[in-house]
């Protein structure tokens, strides 16, 4: 197991040297072989995929994500901890946070799209009501009201998508779920890291396709190992657009410990 305790003090605000590498991309998806212990770090993070359909595995997964991403702002090179089964409670404490954050900011975007999606129809049938003749739809109506759910509908899956990261990476770092509410430093860090969190997003998904083909091929049960492999790679994306929006001028989060603030 690695010696690295991110846990070792309470409300630690971790510095982060101003080096301006930005984001390493292929390191993204090559650094979990930096650990002896790699393969093992998989095999535990493919058991936490297994169980995610009892919600308990995606925990466990969301506070190692944490675990490896304190310890990483610690130093950038240095070695990211072992999963350590002796801290599954505190992975679970902490992923629960997470967890319900990111829950709670789908569903606070769910009621967005909701009104937007019913405010577009009371338009578009206000306007039919006032523009038809009674036995036809203009035709810019129907054009209008398709280009309006497609609008809604490709921006409410953007939002989400931007929305998930900053979130993961605040309540990751804080373990404290009223920081989901701090919605100026969530949008001053999708401005700060917009086009890398993109970037690094689209590798991701692409790698996770590529992948998951691959696991599939492997008799179905390879996507487990495949898809652990990419959760430990989003952590080492979420420390690494991290160090990137504080490089840029951004906030630094208060790192504190699993049931600090509870």
């Amino acid at each position: 197991m690695s010696s690295n305790d991110p846990y070792r003090t309470s409300n630690a605000g971790y510095a982060v040297q101003q080096v301006g590498r930005g984001v390493e991309y292929g390191r993204i998806l090559t650094y979990i072989f930096e650990s002896p212990n790699w393969l093992m770090n998989v095999v535990w993070s493919a058991l936490c995929a297994m169980l995610s359909g009892l919600v308990v595995g995606q925990l466990v997964m969301y506070g190692y994500q944490a675990d490896i991403l304190i310890s990483s702002l610690q130093n950038r090179d240095a070695v990211y901890p072992d999963f350590d089964s002796n801290k599954i409670g505190d992975y679970l404490l902490r992923g629960l946070w997470v967890w319900l954050g990111i829950i709670i900011a789908s569903m606070l975007l769910g009621f967005l799209l909701f009104f937007c999606l019913v405010a577009l129809i009371l338009f578009m049938a206000l306007l039919q009501w006032i523009t038809s003749d009674g036995n036809s739809v203009p035709v810019f109506i129907q054009v209008g009201m398709i280009t309006g759910y497609l609008v809604i509908i490709g921006g409410g899956v953007i939002t989400s998508f931007l929305m998930v990261t900053p979130v993961a990476i605040k309540l990751c770092l804080s373990g404290n779920l009223a920081e989901l509410f701090d919605w100026k430093w969530h949008i001053d860090f999708i401005k700060r890291t917009l086009g890398s969190m993109i970037l690094a997003s689209l590798m991701l998904i692409f790698s996770g396709m590529l992948l998951s083909f691959v696991g599939l091929l492997a008799c179905f049960i390879g996507i487990f190992p495949a898809t652990g492999w990419l959760m430990m790679s989003q952590a080492q994306m979420y420390c690494q657009l991290y160090r990137t929006y504080l490089e840029r001028g951004g906030t630094a989060v208060n790192v504190q410990l699993i049931g600090s603030n509870i």
